[in-house]
């Protein structure tokens, strides 16, 4: 009832969680101090029951037995103690809602004024807060591929002696591609080249482009041949067919194709190091966004 009357009084404009607030404890108060009706006229009310009870106890003033020669000093009265308690939750609330506790403050001095009560409504700052340094995360760059995809594939200069180029690249699918063939024992017996290796390579805008390809590619090859996945590039898959080897990958924004033919022997890992030569020179064309 006090902190209710204290707030319309003061005239200010109250935000709505502290007039929620102090509307609660308000009446809370209230409640407290219809249950507690006063018959003394001076200093802090004592409740009837204890009035009377004062009244009955033996004193020196009255000539009971075995009184005590000074009566102890009265326990506080409910409304200090409620005054009080209302400080001690403005303290509180200054900390974790700073405009609120001081709000309360401010209500419970206006009215120690008028009451001439000593209610302590000192409000403690709360100690700053310190925000630690969260360092920034640097970006990665994503790399990317501005050459031309015939700079890409294998050359005659990236096979070693017994080698020849079966004739000049030529643009394919929107790429470029190389065949590469060994004539060897076999071949000189039969005629024939005894392995072809073709590369291909295509350079897309960006990288997702480059991926999604790939996708295409991997998932059209589900269910014909088991596929195996190499550590080359980015991410790859390979499978051996008819005489036939292959390992198809995406380093940055280039989806490469590496392909042998033999007609006896050859192998998965015999394709994935011509497939390595190629993410080599990929890589060394590859440059920071």
């Amino acid at each position: 009832m006090w902190l209710g009357v204290a707030f319309i009084r003061s005239g200010r404009k109250i935000a709505p969680s502290a007039l929620l607030t102090a509307s609660l404890v308000a009446l809370v108060a209230g409640v407290v101090g219809l249950g507690n009706e006063t018959e003394i006229g001076q200093g802090d009310p004592v409740p009837k029951v204890a009035a009377r009870a004062a009244a009955a106890t033996p004193t020196a003033a009255n000539g009971g037995v075995g009184a005590s020669a000074q009566s102890p000093a009265p326990a506080p009265g409910p409304t200090a103690t409620i005054f009080q308690g209302l400080a001690d939750i403005a303290k509180v609330l200054v900390d974790t809602s700073p405009a609120i506790g001081e709000e309360i403050a401010e209500v419970l001095e206006a009215e120690n004024a008028e009451t001439g009560s000593e209610t302590s409504t000192t409000l403690v700052p709360p100690a700053p807060r310190v925000t630690p340094r969260v360092e920034p995360t640097p970006a990665i760059a994503l790399e990317v591929v501005t050459d031309d995809a015939s700079a890409l594939a294998l050359g005659i200069t990236d096979f070693p002696s017994g080698w020849q180029a079966e004739s000049e690249g030529r643009p394919h699918e929107e790429g470029y591609q190389t065949r590469m063939l060994k004539i060897g024992n076999i071949g000189a017996f039969t005629g024939r080249p005894e392995e072809f290796v073709v590369s291909w390579a295509r350079v897309f805008p960006d990288v997702l482009s480059a991926r999604e390809e790939f996708v295409a590619i991997r998932d059209d090859n589900q269910g014909k041949f088991p596929l195996g996945q190499p550590d080359i590039g980015i991410i790859s898959f390979s499978y051996t067919g008819n005489a036939q080897f292959e390992v198809t990958f995406v380093l940055a924004n280039v989806l490469a194709r590496v392909t042998t033919y033999t007609q006896l022997g050859g192998s998965l890992r015999e394709t994935e190091t011509w497939a390595r030569a190629m993410e080599s020179k990929i890589d060394a064309a590859a440059r920071p966004q």
